[in-house]
């Protein structure tokens, strides 16, 4: 193998600079040409897409396989999936010169985010220079050596993406089976009709006081606020003692074992930050409980059949939205045999299981990818 050589990254790429449109002509419907904005680039690439209606040079337009570089605000770099956009500023394309190899060049920019981004030249938003960006050192080896690199990075990236589609389709595949084995098509023999009020108990958050000592903390209650829903497992959640008593002398209420937990308030309400209790917890004001009258629904078909189920569009409130016992109570419910709900938890802990073991498999891939970046570009590979 030959040896690298420290350049300046003006020496290996070469950059173009988006353009400043006009914020007050941007068209939220898709007339015209859409403009990639820093939101754009990465995951979320072909989402929220603002509109440019007017006449625009073509040298702005990027094109699929187009490398991109964000330089203000969150720095990242990403191959532009498409479609046909214009460049908006702060976001540059990255170009390889002669000698480098553009996937090389990809997963240099990447293995190099974190000095990029101490570049930043602060004031309310992190910005880099263009110029400053240019005398990046990078160690370059040979164009050969590049490809050989980018080509086993390729592959490990592959095994990352294929990874992260099979747990996702895991994840998709819950829902799925409520649907098969108790959507409207199904045959629902021995169920019963009523409303969720009829099956289920209600719990509402508490506003919990400052400066309390917490006690006996491996047996007590879980406190979980909004961002604690979707967090695996009770490590990352504060817990407190049964008996603890708010200063007004009362014992703040607790939402029991087997609940679902979701938002009440704002925004929140409708998106997929639910938390199944597997313990009592003490919940904060913005958070609401639904547990099931063990003589008639299981925990699991609870969870499946709020996964369907819309909160947000019978939410009250106009300025901020709100979710009441009033709201949930009446609903309909159509509970199949308590036989059949078993058969669904059945299902349900064999796919938790399958997706367990997809996480794993995902993080082992990821710290794969990331071992060998990392030795990539110290010339260990």
């Amino acid at each position: 193998m030959s040896v690298s050589q420290l350049c300046p990254l003006g020496e290996i790429a070469e950059f173009f600079s988006g353009f400043a449109w006009k914020a007050g002509r941007f068209s939220d419907t898709p007339l015209g040409m859409p403009i990639i904005r820093i939101q754009n680039v990465g995951a979320d690439a072909s989402r929220d897409f603002k509109y440019w209606p007017d006449n625009y040079a073509d040298r702005f337009v990027i094109t699929k396989g187009d490398l991109l570089l964000t330089l203000s605000g969150s720095f990242r770099t990403a191959i532009w999936p498409g479609p046909d956009a214009l460049l908006n500023q702060r976001i540059v394309k990255v170009s390889p010169k002669s000698n480098t190899d553009s996937r090389w060049l990809f997963y240099a920019l990447e293995e190099a985010m974190v000095r990029i981004a101490g570049m930043g030249r602060h004031a309310l938003v992190s910005n880099v220079a263009l110029s400053d960006l240019k005398e990046l050192k990078i160690d370059v080896p040979p164009l050969e050596e590049q490809r050989r690199i980018a080509g086993i990075l390729d592959q490990a990236a592959e095994l990352c993406r294929l990874r992260t589609r099979a747990l996702d389709k895991l994840n998709t595949l819950g829902q799925a089976i409520f649907h098969e084995m108790f959507g409207s098509h199904c045959d629902q023999l021995n169920a019963r009709k009523g409303t969720l009020g009829d099956f289920a108990d209600f719990f509402s958050g508490n506003t919990l006081p400052d400066g309390e000592e917490f006690a006996d903390q491996a047996n007590g209650y879980l406190i979980l606020k909004v961002s604690d829903l979707n967090r695996e497992g009770n490590t990352d959640a504060v817990t407190m003692a049964a008996s603890w008593s708010r200063k007004t002398g009362t014992r703040a209420s607790t939402c029991p074992a087997g609940a679902l937990v979701f938002p009440k308030r704002g925004g929140a309400i409708g998106t997929n930050k639910k938390r199944l209790l597997d313990r009592p917890a003490i919940l904060d004001p913005n958070l609401m409980g639904v547990a099931p009258k063990q003589s008639f629904m299981t925990s699991d078909f609870l969870e499946g059949w709020f996964s369907c189920f819309d909160l947000s569009g019978i939410a009250s409130g106009s300025s901020v939205p709100q979710l009441n016992k009033k709201d949930l109570d009446p609903l309909p419910v159509v509970l199949p045999s308590f036989e059949n709900q078993l058969v669904y938890s059945k299902r349900r802990s064999t796919l938790k299981e399958m997706q367990a073991r997809a996480r794993v498999a995902q993080d082992t891939a990821n710290a794969l990818f990331a071992s060998l970046q990392h030795r990539a570009f110290r010339g260990e590979l």
